[in-house]
C-alpha cells in the first residue's frame, strides 16, 4: 500500500462521489515547504471529528491547498474512552512517551505535577509542544480524532475537577495484589488509568486516589521505568477496552 501523507484540514464540499478539502496554515506550510508536494500528489486529510478523505491535490495557492478525494469510513467517537493520567516526566521522556500513548488509542491524556517535581515541567510552552507531538502521532497512525491533552497543578486538582462516573478507575502500584492484566472491572464506560512519574506515587497520593474510588493494580514482578510502565499499562487497558467491542 502506497504511503500517503496525512494533513489536518477542513471539508468544504461533500457528495457521495467526491469531497473537497482545504489545507491551510501550519499544515499548508508542511505540505509545500517541508514535504514539497505538488498538484497531482496523493495525500489524505482529516478534520479531527472523525471524517477523513484520500485523494489528490488539485490546487495550490499562496495560502492553501485544495484536495479532491473519496470519503473514507467515518470513525465514531469511542463509547469506552481510555483516559491516562500521568505524573509529569522530564521533557525528553514526555516527548518520547506521548506518541506511543496516542498510537495505543488514549483519548485523553492528563499530565499533573507531583510534590518535589519542578513546576517548570508544565506550562504553555510544554502544552503547545505536546499538542504538536500528538498531532503528528495522530496523522502517522491514521486516527481521525485528536486526543485531549490537559495539564494540572497537582493530582488533587485533577481528581477534584474530573468526572469518572461509571468508569473503571485504576492506578499502578507495584505492591498491589491483583495484576492489571487480571483486572475484572467493567470497561463499558471506559477506563481511567493513573501512572506516577519517576518518583512513583506517595502514600498521600495513594490515599487520595483510593478516596476517589481508584484501585491499585500491578504490572508484574519487576520495577519498570515510568515511561515503560505507562506504555505497557496503556496497551493492556486498550486491549481490554477496545477488544471488548
Amino acid at each position: 500500500m502506497k504511503h500517503r501523507f496525512r494533513f489536518l484540514g477542513a471539508r468544504i464540499k461533500s457528495s457521495d462521489a467526491m469531497e473537497v478539502w482545504k489545507i491551510s496554515n501550519d499544515e499548508f506550510f508542511q505540505l509545500t515547504k517541508i514535504l514539497r508536494l505538488k498538484i497531482g500528489d496523493e495525500v489524505e486529510a482529516f478534520d479531527a471529528r472523525g471524517n477523513s478523505t484520500s485523494g489528490k491535490i488539485v490546487s495550490l495557492s499562496a495560502k492553501e491547498a485544495l484536495l479532491e478525494g473519496l470519503p473514507l469510513k467515518k470513525q465514531e467517537i469511542p463509547t469506552s474512552p481510555i483516559i491516562v493520567g500521568l505524573g509529569v516526566l522530564k521533557p525528553g521522556f514526555m516527548d518520547e512517551l506521548l506518541p506511543y500513548l496516542v498510537e495505543l488509542g488514549a483519548d485523553e491524556i492528563h499530565i499533573f505535577l507531583q510534590r518535589g517535581v519542578q513546576k517548570k515541567r508544565i506550562g504553555e510552552k510544554s502544552k503547545v509542544r505536546w499538542d504538536k507531538i500528538c498531532l503528528a502521532a495522530v496523522k502517522q497512525c491514521k486516527r481521525a480524532f485528536l486526543p485531549k491533552i490537559q495539564q494540572w497543578a497537582s493530582l488533587d486538582d485533577f481528581l477534584k475537577e474530573s468526572s469518572f462516573d461509571g468508569r473503571n478507575k485504576l492506578y499502578l502500584n507495584l505492591e498491589a495484589e491483583i495484576a492489571l492484566a487480571a483486572d475484572e472491572g467493567n470497561v463499558e464506560k471506559g477506563t481511567c488509568l493513573l501512572v506516577g512519574g519517576e518518583i512513583g506515587f506517595s502514600e498521600l497520593e495513594i490515599d487520595l486516589m483510593e478516596e476517589h474510588g481508584f484501585k491499585g493494580r500491578k504490572l508484574g514482578a519487576f520495577v519498570l521505568r515510568a515511561i515503560t510502565a505507562s506504555i505497557a499499562a496503556t496497551a493492556i487497558v486498550a486491549a481490554k477496552t477496545r477488544g471488548s467491542h
